[in-house]
């Protein structure tokens, strides 16, 4: 099966971007052939188009325009609600969740947001030296896009007092965002000048193997937004399990698919009630590790290839 994946982003550090250069590498381990590209080609030779759609990246009209022009299956992989309404002209969808297309008669896969997953966990004390991080105290974590709705300078200067007072430490991996967020940077980097003996902020893209390896050496980590709830699935807290670290999470619908998994805790969706819960997290002394398979990529492809061949087949059909 060749498939042509259309990521209008493509080459930007955003989500959908980087979501699709690793489905690309993973589909291809389950025999689907995927070549990337930013738009359709007429000269393409696949059997497939998948396109990765949110409204801030397509126009309905543009939507139709494609669907028009393109000789083969399209499916729609949603990356906002309401993908539904092309059911008329496109011939699948794709979602991280039921509730992001709704009842419609063309085949809908659901995908929860994979990650990419080790072999095996590593000796969590080992990471620890290799990365210059304490040994003898709790280590508390997040990653993700440095943006607002992270709301990491807000979290992290109210926890840094609770932090240095009880000997824990803070570890913060942020990676830029295609628009910036102005002045958290510069409020996290003060808050690295002043909380110095308890705090290390970073800000660069990691690749996912290196992620993984860092996320395993935290005791604890935290995964909260202040966007609304919204069906659509995390990347970020399936990047924190996939390191078997013990999560605390904000009850948030785009959490969902994790927070029922074994060594999850559901926290508060209110920012300090959340804070007062990562303390009681940590002065818990609950650094269990899981297994992460649930979220790999070998978990979902195969299913993902078996539901792409049930669109061809639907197409092909008098």
């Amino acid at each position: 099966m060749k498939v042509l994946q259309i990521s209008k982003t493509r080459g930007h550090d955003c989500g959908i971007a980087l979501f699709a250069d690793n489905l690309q590498k993973q589909a291809r381990r389950a025999g689907i052939h995927i070549e990337n590209s930013s738009g359709w080609a007429q000269s393409s030779d696949a059997d497939l188009v998948l396109l990765h759609h949110h409204d801030e990246l397509f126009s309905d009209g543009e939507v139709s325009s494609l669907a028009s022009a393109c000789t083969v299956p399209i499916v729609l992989f949603a990356h906002s609600d309401g993908a539904g309404r092309f059911s008329d002209v496109l011939q699948g969808f794709v979602a991280m969740c039921p509730g992001m297309i709704g009842p419609i008669s063309k085949p809908v896969g659901i995908f929860p947001h994979p990650a990419w997953v080790p072999n095996r966990l590593e000796d969590r004390a080992s990471l620890r030296m290799e990365f210059k991080l304490p040994q003898t105290r709790p280590v508390v974590g997040t990653n993700g896009f440095l943006k607002f709705e992270r709301q990491f300078a807000e979290i992290a200067g109210a926890l840094l007092p609770e932090v240095r007072r009880n000997r824990w430490f803070l570890e913060l991996i942020t990676s830029p965002w295609r628009l910036e967020s102005r002045g958290v940077l510069a409020e996290l980097e003060s808050l690295r000048r002043e909380y110095a003996d308890c705090f290390r902020f970073e800000y660069t893209f990691l690749e996912s193997e290196t992620l993984n390896r860092r996320l395993q050496s935290c005791d604890l980590l935290w995964c909260w937004t202040a966007a609304s709830s919204s069906p659509y699935g995390s990347g970020v807290i399936a990047d924190q399990y996939a390191s078997g670290t013990r999560i605390i999470a904000a009850d948030k619908l785009q959490h969902a698919h994790i927070l029922g998994l074994p060594n999850t805790v559901v926290g508060p969706a209110e920012l300090l009630p959340f804070v007062r819960c990562i303390t009681t997290e940590l002065a818990g002394g609950r650094f269990e590790r899981h297994d992460p398979f649930p979220v790999s990529w070998e978990n979902w492809t195969e299913g993902f290839r078996s539901f792409l061949e049930v669109v061809l087949v639907r197409a092909r059909r008098p």
